[in-house]
């Protein structure tokens, strides 16, 4: 047992919640404690017992104190309103693109991009969207799942996932199959990349209530769309594919 001076009198602890106390910051350095084992009746700092040296990671502490998804994503917003404008401005009163009409926008298309070298359809490709439910869908995913992403990276790694999925879309589409294809789906499935990989790798220091979030929800829903995009002819799988990895 560990003994731990408090505001509110003393505390008799198992060893297992002294720890769990000292790596969640509920014990400080400074606080009082009594561990018999190692200090006999002697009340000594906290930090100066070499196990809470071992277990005390104050970047963590603060990390899983200050970590929130709530703030309002400006970026997601506004990359959502630029591809909202992109397809009002082309279709007009229309609810469909047709495909040269996509094609002059910007579409990828292997031929324009691997051998006239308008490699700049990388990028445009994956911000104009065939019809109205296209755009609609896939912009329910990009807010939901890019609002969490600009929250939980720094901006420029938020900007660094987004062209580096937008390319691994385009170019894993343009060398693996000759459709012309626009979307922002691969992006999604960047998003949904990047936050299981986060929550695998930070999984032991997120907050309790986004834990589950990180590494039990994400994945699941990427692997649906990816199945989605298999049981749905004319879907490019390859630029799923592409932006998630």
């Amino acid at each position: 047992m560990v003994f731990v001076q408090t505001p509110d009198g003393m505390r008799e602890l198992s060893l297992e919640d002294f720890e769990a106390g000292v790596r969640d910051g509920q014990i400080s350095a400074a606080a009082l404690v009594k561990f018999p084992i190692i200090t006999g009746e002697r009340w000594v700092r906290a930090g100066d017992l070499a196990l809470f040296q071992y277990l005390y990671e104050p970047a963590k502490i603060h990390f899983r104190r200050r970590f929130r998804l709530g703030r309002f994503p400006w970026s997601t917003f506004l990359l959502i309103l630029l591809q909202v404008i992109l397809f009002i401005g082309l279709a007009g009163q229309s609810s469909t693109l047709h495909l040269d009409h996509l094609i002059r926008a910007g579409a990828k298309n292997p031929a324009h991009v691997f051998e006239l070298g308008e490699t700049w359809r990388l990028l445009s490709a994956n911000f104009l969207h065939r019809d109205v439910w296209h755009l609609f869908f896939n912009m329910v995913f990009f807010f939901n799942v890019g609002a969490t992403i600009e929250n939980t990276y720094r901006k420029q790694d938020y900007w660094l996932i987004i062209v580096a999925s937008s390319l691994g879309t385009t170019l894993l589409s343009g060398v693996m199959s000759d459709q012309t294809t626009v979307g922002a789906s691969g992006i999604v499935l960047g998003f949904f990349g990047a936050a299981s990989v986060f929550g695998h790798k930070y999984s032991r220091i997120l907050p309790r209530n986004y834990r589950r979030y990180f590494t039990g929800i994400i994945l699941p829903y990427a692997l649906f769309i990816l199945y989605v995009g298999l049981v749905t002819a004319g879907t490019d799988n390859w630029g799923h594919l592409g932006g998630l990895f």
